[in-house]
């Protein structure tokens, strides 16, 4: 049997070997336009058919909870559980990003921003996904070090709590690059720490940060690396909507990068969109609530009349949610716009640099055995 997280979940929790079809495209064996396992896809993969999970449509029921994880749980009475989606199209959801114009995005460790559309598009701009509601599809752009690096810098270069124990790394950097002005002086950071994903999906690319003089500080390189991943983020949305021909009028903000007011008044100034922080609730699993409550809907509506609910395909209505608005401040917005101008041209410049980099620096295959290097390399 080969299945996804969502499977394995499924057949612990009612014993049926099951998955979602909102969530099965993670295998990299889905059929997302046909919804349905791909056949070529899995003779590529020496699979066959049976050894897959049953797929359910999302808001649909797949069984109910085996009694003793019912009761392990704690949850009295039988439990339906009913088909769910990815944790990014659930935040999305829960976020409203289900709303034309609307972006969701994910300002954590890695950046993620998704945006609904009805057609099925492909393009190095995004990855595709299964939808946020059923019979749509998520294009979502990806940056693989976000929050990561600015941990990094604070980490390896901010000032160990107060009392040189205590507190978090790096705690003063954040005010220090408060009073800094957009461009940090002229530092621009390319944040390929983890290599790039979209819109360039290049394994060897590496982090940059060009335009160091004297005067730059250690808050200059903290602030020039949050500005780093919001040109990062203007180029997605850029690529997203010359490909979509739909604009994102506005972003719902939520991860822990979300938290700072510094951080995201620089993703609402360098991208020029108001932006909205929702970074104080669980977003993925109140999606995942509002599929499981229109299920709940659907099948009171069916007890009330004794006809059938309502398809799980319908759209789902979701509130607006409750959060911080951040507006871009239009002299800074203009500040930015020569800077990104600038700041897109860096890696098209280093790219292969960085191959040769890599290669480079590769250690020599003699001095490399099973164990590590050689004796000999160790000692120099």
């Amino acid at each position: 049997m080969v299945g996804d997280v969502h499977a394995f979940l499924t057949l612990r929790l009612t014993g049926r070997w099951a998955t979602s079809d909102g969530s099965a495209d993670t295998l990299g064996l889905f059929d997302l336009r046909r919804t349905a396992w791909s056949p070529e896809l899995l003779a590529l993969a020496g699979l066959r058919p049976e050894q897959m999970p049953d797929l359910v449509p999302v808001g649909e029921p797949i069984a109910d909870l085996l009694p003793d994880v019912a009761a392990g749980l704690g949850l009295p009475g039988p439990v339906t559980l009913v088909s769910g989606i990815g944790d990014g199209q659930a935040a999305g959801l829960g976020l409203g990003a289900t709303t034309p114009g609307v972006a969701y995005l994910n300002l954590g460790t890695s950046m993620v921003m998704g945006v609904q559309s009805a057609d099925y598009r492909w393009d190095p701009a995004f990855r595709t996904l299964a939808g946020m509601q059923p019979g749509t599809y998520t294009l979502e752009t990806v940056l693989n070090a976000a929050a990561y690096v600015a941990t990094w810098c604070r980490e390896q270069f901010g000032a160990r709590g107060l009392d040189g124990l205590t507190g978090p790394a790096g705690a003063e950097l954040e005010a220090a690059a408060a009073v800094l002005p957009p461009g940090a002086e002229g530092l621009l950071t390319v944040p390929y720490w983890n290599a790039a994903q979209t819109p360039y999906w290049d394994p060897r690319a590496r982090g940059a940060t060009v335009g160091w003089h004297g005067r730059h500080t250690a808050a200059h390189l903290y602030r020039s690396i949050l500005e780093g991943v919001g040109f990062e983020l203007r180029l997605h949305l850029e690529r997203l909507e010359a490909v979509t021909s739909e604009p994102v009028r506005v972003i719902r903000v939520v991860g822990g990068g979300g938290r700072s007011p510094l951080w995201t008044q620089i993703v609402a100034d360098i991208t020029g969109r108001p932006v909205r922080v929702c970074a104080d609730a669980e977003w993925s699993a109140a999606g995942a609530g509002v599929l499981a409550r229109a299920y709940l809907d659907r099948s009171a509506d069916a007890g009330a009349s004794g006809a059938p609910g309502g398809p799980a395909g319908a759209p789902v209505a979701v509130a607006e949610p409750a959060g911080r608005d951040v507006l871009p401040d239009p002299p800074t917005v203009q500040r930015y716009e020569a800077l990104a101008a600038v700041h897109r041209r860096i890696y098209p410049a280093l790219r292969d640099l960085f191959g040769d980099l890599l290669e480079a620096s590769a250690e020599p295959a003699e001095s490399v055995g099973p164990a590590g290097p050689t004796a000999a390399a160790d000692q120099g």
